[in-house]
């Protein structure tokens, strides 16, 4: 099931078509960003009719609704849709074509969530709300509400990877995520996480990091490669789960899908480029030895940081 999928209208001609009427199809092309096959709906290369009644002409808004249902969805899994628009009188080809939508599946009825998938869900749910807002120039850089991430927490002109990731965790987990969380695991990057001011109180140094069992990424806080030290597991975003926080040198950000197959990691991000965005990412089949001469480049590769589960196992 899909809570909705809306799609914003821009093409005269199919509005005129929409609000006198006419006939529209559409096709939706599902591409599940864990690698597996992408497909259409209706299958077969079959078209379904649009109704007009869910065209709103005011707002030029297609909604196709609530709770959706399409035959090969998977459970708790993120989409990549795409709509295409037939015309009954061009019926060889797609007369036009939507931008690329993001989408979350959830449970079906008498399969609930658990709480902890619930949790996601909700995390990558309002981050793709937060995308649309962005794409709609309310956010960001083309913020004319929220300039510079000030939504999530930020001052204008402040950087806010970490604020973005820390409002959808507290948003989804209603104002409790970080319950009992030890501040020793808790990145600089929170500035306060608990709101207690213990911040300055267990780090003289702002950036400095605690090696330990919970808190396995750079040890001295600056990102130097030969600083760096991993778990082969746990420090690898290829064996993450959407909602996690995956952190580089000096930029945080929530994991929103794995495809193992093609050894590739979508992340949903703020601040990039002063912007949410969804990023698709190349991971390391193994993580490096960071003592080595040859290290690929930081840009090509993520695989530096490490997955922080903590939000997920401590207090929850």
């Amino acid at each position: 099931a899909i809570n909705q999928l809306r799609i914003k209208i821009n093409s005269q001609r199919l509005h005129d078509l929409l609000t006198e009427g006419g006939l529209v199809y559409y096709r939706l092309n599902f591409e599940p960003l864990n690698g597996e096959r992408s497909f259409n709906f209706p299958l077969r290369g079959e078209r379904e009719l649009i109704d007009t009644d869910n065209y709103y002409f005011r707002y030029r808004t297609l909604d196709l609704g609530v709770n959706l249902r399409f035959s090969g969805l998977k459970r708790l899994t993120v989409y990549k849709v795409k709509m295409y628009f037939f015309l009954e009188d061009e019926p060889g080809r797609a007369h036009k074509e939507s931008a690329d939508h993001y989408v979350i599946t959830g449970g079906e009825a008498g399969n609930n969530l658990t709480d902890l998938e619930r949790f996601r869900l909700k995390m990558g749910l309002n981050g793709l709300k937060q995308l649309g807002d962005q794409q709609m120039g309310r956010v960001g850089v083309n913020g004319s509400v929220d300039v510079d991430g000030t939504r999530y927490g930020a001052r204008k002109g402040e950087t806010w990877c970490d604020q973005f990731w820390t409002w959808l965790a507290i948003e989804a987990s209603e104002g409790n995520g970080f319950t009992d969380i030890n501040p020793d695991n808790v990145p600089a990057y929170f500035r306060d996480p608990k709101r207690d001011g213990m911040w300055e109180v267990y780090h003289e140094n702002k950036k400095q990091r605690v090696a330990g069992e919970d808190s396995q990424f750079f040890n001295d806080g600056r990102g130097d490669w030969g600083k760096v030290f991993y778990d082969p597991v746990k420090g690898n975003p290829k064996y993450g789960s959407l909602g996690d926080m995956l952190m580089a040198s000096h930029h945080i950000f929530m994991l929103l899908s794995v495809d193992p197959i093609n050894n590739r990691i979508y992340s949903l991000e703020g601040n990039t480029g002063n912007q949410v965005k969804v990023r698709r990412l190349k991971v390391f089949d193994e993580l490096p030895d960071p003592y080595s001469d040859d290290l690929p480049p930081r840009n090509y590769t993520v695989g530096i940081g490490r997955l922080k589960r903590y939000m997920f196992t401590q207090g929850r």
